[in-house]
């Protein structure tokens, strides 16, 4: 695959300053482990669909963007300081730790209480004040001492792993950083971090609630309960989950029908979920759309679903933004790093992948960086050379692959 044969291979250091880029933006072809890649997210047709108290289905192939999109979603939802907006649970099916791809309803709701644990525990490191202070004026010091224990319960009941490990961790350098790239690489860091005061105070009152050999209750009222805590006292008006990574598994990814069939315990769960106001945003493999519309046609419509497509004025925007943030401003085209007057190199690239989608122009452009630097030399730039070797690689390299498909 294009994406083991280049993402290891480091792009020298000194190239990349001889070049004026702080970073390689084109290193991290899967963005589930990209760290900058809430700096140049760009924006697609297909967020609109994720708007609204329904559910939402998203189609596109493997690199066609989807978990960079279902990033933005979580992002928007956490606009502004307050609980106004749907309360974003992002989740991946742990089908590594279930060792099956038959996941049951109550497989799925453990990990689903367990992302959502998770996210509400960086969700309240990061804004120590919905917890520590009243939402509102009407809630009364007693409702918040209650919606600080119920808290911690749902947390000790559902945060996979060791909660109290985190907050010593925490106290110990009071380093967001850190505990994010842990929990989740994508979440975004506030721009205005709280003070070690305010997260000192956070981790004793954490630490002085968390409940003792509480006795857990089935995965049912669990998760309900997690819900209650959201919508009743944290006033989020909805909890959207935002489902990625139905292919990750190797039969999954193969086969269709077994990645919706390992769905179907959520999907038959939807009707009651809407009462409660749970809605199922779902950023799905591209070959699942007919076994999905085919099997749920009543609930997977033409009005909730869209695929994501991408032209050539989209894909030059991916290359553009990254390179206008590893540049920090200086450019935002591969002719800002090439031979003077080499111009157009993105529309070169984008007339020669193979399918029109991000990750492959992402992939393109490295082979021809690497083509370029292993020309020699440190103030080496991209040549049209480079770029017709590059496209010669990378055609090989996708022979290769379709062989042992």
């Amino acid at each position: 695959m294009i994406n083991t044969l280049y993402q290891s291979d480091q792009l020298p250091k000194h190239w990349l300053q001889a070049v004026s880029l702080e970073f390689d933006p084109f290193q991290w072809l899967d963005a589930a482990t990209d760290p900058h890649l809430n700096d140049y997210i760009v924006e697609h047709q297909a967020f609109d669909k994720l708007h609204g108290q329904s559910h939402a289905f998203v189609f596109a192939p493997s690199g066609g963007g989807k978990t960079a999109l279902r990033v933005r979603a979580t992002q928007y939802s956490w606009i502004g300081q307050q609980t106004n907006l749907p309360f974003p649970l992002v989740y991946l099916p742990p089908y590594l730790s279930w060792k099956h791809i038959s996941p049951s309803i109550d497989d799925h709701l453990t990990a689903l209480s367990a992302a959502g644990a998770t996210q509400l525990f960086l969700l309240l490191i990061q804004r120590p004040q919905l917890f520590l202070e009243p939402l509102n004026d009407f809630e009364s010091l007693d409702e918040l001492r209650r919606r600080q224990k119920r808290t911690l319960q749902i947390l000790h009941w559902n945060f996979p792993g060791d909660l109290t490990y985190q907050l010593e961790q925490l106290q110990e350098s009071f380093d967001l950083t850190t505990i994010v790239t842990e929990l989740e690489p994508t979440y975004r860091l506030p721009d205005d971090p709280p003070t070690t005061n305010r997260l000192h105070k956070l981790c004793q009152q954490f630490v002085s609630l968390l409940p003792v050999n509480d006795k857990l209750p089935n995965i049912n009222t669990r998760w309900f309960a997690f819900i209650d805590l959201l919508l009743d006292q944290y006033k989020f008006p909805a909890v959207h989950i935002l489902l990625d990574g139905l292919d990750v598994a190797p039969e999954t990814g193969r086969d269709p029908n077994l990645a919706v069939a390992g769905l179907a315990p959520i999907l038959s769960a939807l009707s009651v979920w809407e009462e409660k106001q749970i809605f199922l945003k779902a950023f799905l493999p591209l070959r699942t759309e007919l076994v999905c519309q085919t099997q749920y046609p009543t609930l997977i419509t033409k009005n909730n679903s869209v695929p994501i497509h991408w032209d050539e004025r989209s894909l030059r925007l991916i290359a553009e933004t990254r390179l206008e943030t590893a540049s920090q401003g200086a450019f935002n085209s591969l002719a800002g790093i090439a031979i003077p007057g080499f111009n157009n190199i993105e529309t070169v690239l984008i007339n020669a992948i193979a399918s029109k989608l991000p990750r492959e122009l992402l992939a393109l452009i490295r082979i021809c960086l690497i083509e370029c630097i292993e020309r020699g030399g440190p103030e080496v730039r991209l040549t049209d050379a480079d770029v017709n070797q590059g496209i010669n690689r990378y055609r090989k390299i996708k022979q290769i692959n379709e062989v042992h498909r």
